[in-house]
């Protein structure tokens, strides 16, 4: 299994997606700018290599990146 290294930002915006906020809460939540926020989903669909942000909410669960929902 290949190990993805996600920051902390990119961690949490996944959190609050995983349980059905928006990107605009999690950039208000996370105190960055929604342009920010909308880069670090880019980022994370590109280490996940998909473009669907649900497919890498999955297997950032299956993973252990995510803890819980």
């Amino acid at each position: 299994m290949k190990k993805i290294d996600l920051t902390e930002q990119e961690q949490l915006v996944l959190t609050f997606m995983a349980n059905g906020f928006t990107r605009k809460h999690a950039a208000k939540q996370l105190n960055i700018s929604y342009p920010k926020c909308l880069k670090i989903v880019r980022n994370i669909k590109d280490k996940f290599e998909t473009d669907r942000i649900a497919v890498c909410i999955v297997q950032a669960f299956y993973k252990g990146y995510i803890t819980s929902l």
